[in-house]
């Protein structure tokens, strides 16, 4: 986002990929990494949830408003900012098309940088397309938590690690299920 070239909406930027790659968390790993760059702060909003309603929290707790002021009144203050707020990265969780969130995208002098998740690739977006782990790296996920004891456990999770395709985010979760319950990878 920082050394990219802006696009037709300012510096922006979209983990684009399927559902299972991790698109969330490399969002917020980025946003976690990166948060001394945006000295305003970093605004994070679901698309795929009332926009409205998040809008009008962020305005509160932002101290934007007082929570005494009417809905509509915190609502237009809190797109106001959000178009005009510089110096700030705003992310936008899973969209699945930019007619969700053209009404809330920043105006080009403002010069946040947006980071967006969507499962589509979606224009005036620098797309970083997510693939699949291959057969190796989902064997490395599946091992972060639980070391095989012998070589047939190896050979289960190598079959678990196929089965699940290379998705990281199901290859975490059955990693952490086995290690949890303290129960091996053969049937």
């Amino acid at each position: 986002l920082a050394d990219g070239n802006p696009t037709s909406i300012g510096q922006a930027a979209a983990f684009q990929g399927v559902g299972g790659l991790g698109k969330t968390q490399h969002a917020c790993e980025y946003a976690y990494e990166y948060q001394s760059k945006y000295p305003k702060g970093v605004i994070w909003l679901q698309a795929n949830q009332d926009m409205e309603a998040q809008l009008t929290e962020l305005a509160v707790k932002a101290k934007w408003v007082s929570p005494q002021s009417e809905h509509q009144y915190k609502l237009d203050i809190a797109k106001r900012r959000l178009r005009t707020y510089p110096d700030c990265l705003i992310v936008f969780d899973n969209v699945d098309s930019l007619e969700q969130i053209k009404d809330y995208l920043p105006e080009n002098q403002a010069n946040p940088h947006i980071l967006l998740t969507s499962r589509y690739p979606l224009r005036d977006f620098k797309l970083i397309p997510l693939d699949l782990l291959n057969a190796g790296q989902a064997l490395q996920m599946l091992e972060a938590d639980r070391k095989p004891v012998d070589e047939k456990e190896r050979e289960a999770m190598k079959y678990v690690a196929g089965k699940l395709a290379g998705l990281p985010l199901a290859l975490e979760l059955a990693g952490a299920y086995v290690a949890h319950c303290q129960i091996n990878w053969i049937k």
